[in-house]
């Protein structure tokens, strides 16, 4: 039996790595084997993959027996480079290792255990930016793995919830940046404003929905079935759990319209005596209440911004 670890730049192995493509990368295999089969002379690792071999290179590796007794630990570096980037929607590359010894007539087969999948992600936000500010493009790929994770949205719904972040997430960052709601914006003002911004999509446009009803109640905005809900707040929202109290009425809403994952788009106008926060910083998924346990997507969108020389008076 032969356990198998993983470092991918410098990182332990996570559920999902993520690769810069187009660049090498070390990759370190610890391996500890229970015994040594008589007459074998090499352990050999081998990459196997159902993706094409022209996108991806990963190291063989081969280690000769040691002189110590067993069990024994042996360690390796070798290279990792993915050779194309992938998109936004497209699902991380797949890798396993198997494990023999040589020669061929020695004991075979060998149990692998332990990191014995690799889930590497090779979309690159430096070169192919989601919403134009890294930090969100970065947060929103967090979002779409746990969701891709934990089985909350079918693929066509995880395609609809990407677009609706990519408008979302840039909403955000162009409100810390450039005080796109400054002074008093009431939930009328601000509804018209996102449909806007969500409509100038050409893969949303004429498909976002505005009142749809739901639960015996409308919702603000949706998208194929995916509700927005849209929020403005006069008091400061200091942390994301400040949001919690708009969260079962968004999963009513996805309840009804049998999704597990909804929106949460709330703006925060309240009068700012400090810097804003990272607009990063306001994206998070929220958890309803069981038994509905409807992920819900919340973006806090930062209003009524203090003009940073008026912060130093």
């Amino acid at each position: 039996m032969a356990f198998v670890k993983f470092q991918l730049g410098g990182q332990p192995a996570a559920n999902i790595h993520h690769l810069v493509p187009r660049e090498l990368h070390d990759m370190e295999i610890e391996v500890r084997v229970s015994r040594w089969p008589e007459g074998a002379t090499h352990l050999v690792l081998t990459p196997i993959s159902a993706e094409p071999k022209s996108t991806y290179e990963l190291s063989e590796f081969t280690f000769t027996k040691p002189s110590t007794e067993p069990p024994y630990t042996l360690i390796q570096t070798g290279r990792a480079a993915l050779q194309i980037a992938q998109g936004l929607k497209s699902r991380p590359f797949e890798f396993k290792y198997t494990a023999a010894f040589q020669p061929a007539s020695s004991e075979q087969p060998v149990a692998v255990v332990g990191h014995r999948t690799l889930l590497v992600e090779g979309f690159d936000i430096r070169a192919n930016s989601i919403t134009g500010y890294q930090p969100v493009d970065e947060k929103i790929l967090l979002i779409r793995d746990l969701l891709r994770r934990e089985g909350w949205a079918n693929a066509e719904e995880l395609s609809d919830i990407l677009e609706l972040l990519t408008s979302l997430g840039n909403l955000a960052g162009r409100a810390v940046q450039d005080a796109v709601f400054d002074g008093a914006w009431g939930e009328k003002e601000f509804q018209a404003q996102v449909r806007k911004d969500l409509r100038r999509s050409p893969r949303i446009g004429s498909d976002l929905e505005e009142h749809a009803a739901a639960a015996g109640g409308f919702t603000d905005l949706s998208l194929r079935g995916i509700t927005i809900e849209l929020k403005e707040t006069g008091t400061r929202i200091k942390q994301m759990e400040d949001c919690r109290k708009y969260v079962e009425q968004a999963a009513s809403y996805a309840v009804a319209k049998g999704k597990r994952v909804a929106l949460l788009c709330i703006l925060d106008t309240s009068a700012k005596n400090s810097a804003p926060w990272s607009a990063a910083d306001g994206i998070d998924v929220l958890m309803s209440a069981p038994p509905a346990n409807v992920a819900v997507i919340t973006l806090v969108i930062q209003g009524n911004i203090t003009r940073p020389s008026k912060l130093s008076r």
